[in-house]
């Protein structure tokens, strides 16, 4: 027995990717069986691609950014734009907090006179950085390729681990 990924479109009307259907497929089973248990998984008429799990990108942090590609081996492509959303969207959401503490330490500085440069330079930074992904020039072809360039915006050091999920 062999696992394949069969890959489609949600439906007929979105290039949305979110069909991924696991089958088990004994080895010799004919032509006429392994359609059958694919259109069990997919809706009528859907195209559909058959890769194998090895096939399959390993990165799923951007998967609401990856659509139905016809011309793509495995089915699968990316909407860069999307993609890039995504990644601000972490940005933004991990940046608030710091950003929070950073107006309590500017009135803080205010208050005693102190020296706010550093404060106002860091809080200038927060809000620039998504500005990493806006300019990001893709070079990358595959979708694991893109996913990795734009993952590689996100400093693991400075911001900690990103936010998938969102």
């Amino acid at each position: 027995m062999f696992t394949c990924l069969v890959v489609y479109p949600h439906n007929h009307y979105t290039s949305e990717v979110t069909g991924v259907a696991e089958l088990g497929i004994q080895a010799g089973l004919g032509t006429t069986a392994v359609n059958e248990l694919i259109n069990d998984v997919i809706p009528d008429g859907s195209p559909y691609t058959i890769i194998s799990p090895e096939d399959y990108p390993n990165d799923c942090g951007f998967r609401d950014a990856w659509v139905w590609s016809n011309t793509s081996p495995i089915g699968i492509g990316i909407h860069t734009e999307t993609a890039k959303s995504i990644q601000r969207r972490r940005f933004r959401i991990s940046r608030n907090g710091r950003l929070g503490k950073l107006d309590v330490d500017f009135v803080r500085a205010l208050e005693t006179g102190a020296d706010t440069s550093a404060i106002v330079a860091e809080k200038q930074e927060l809000r620039d950085v998504t500005k990493l992904v806006t300019d990001l020039v893709i070079t990358e072809t595959t979708v694991s390729g893109i996913c990795s360039q734009i993952d590689a915006t996100w400093d693991r050091d400075k911001w900690g681990s990103p936010l998938n999920n969102l």
